[in-house]
């Protein structure tokens, strides 16, 4: 293996944290040494990487659920009676979907001050459709960042 290699796996930060305890070293230690903290800290972003994909796919299996719960909803007056107003506050209270659920409102000039429990019927049912959308947005942006 050529030094260019071995500057590659050991790069000056590494080098400037570690002097020390380098320079203690025979060299051939030293240089065992450095590789091993280039696999661990490649393996620790594989890992990272790994993770963040599955944060990914979780919070978008999520929307999808939570997109067909709305569907389902909007399908069942019977049930969209009963479990509107819990479902609704469910989903306004996810993070990840509440910037979408805001730009959503304001683009449809949905910025009112009546609690969603006091709005009539249709009122309801518009913003559940507004907030379908939202989600949406939501579900469209994060495929989109995992293609980057």
């Amino acid at each position: 293996e050529d030094s260019k290699e071995i500057y590659k796996q050991a790069p000056a930060e590494t080098m400037n944290r570690n002097w020390f305890v380098f320079h203690t070293l025979a060299p051939e230690v030293a240089i065992e040494d450095l590789k091993e903290i280039y696999r661990q800290r490649n393996e620790t972003e594989r890992t990272e990487k790994i993770l963040s994909k599955i944060d990914k796919a979780k919070k978008i299996k999520d929307a999808e659920d939570t997109i067909s719960k709305i569907n389902e909803l909007l399908s069942n007056s019977t049930l969209f009676r009963r479990i509107a107003d819990s479902l609704y506050d469910e989903v306004v209270s996810n993070h990840d979907y509440a910037p979408y659920i805001a730009v959503a409102k304001a683009a449809k000039g949905m910025m009112g001050n009546i609690p969603f429990r006091q709005l009539p019927y249709k009122a309801k049912l518009n913003a559940f459709l507004m907030i379908r959308d939202a989600i949406r947005s939501f579900v469209v942006d994060e495929i989109a960042k995992e293609e980057k």
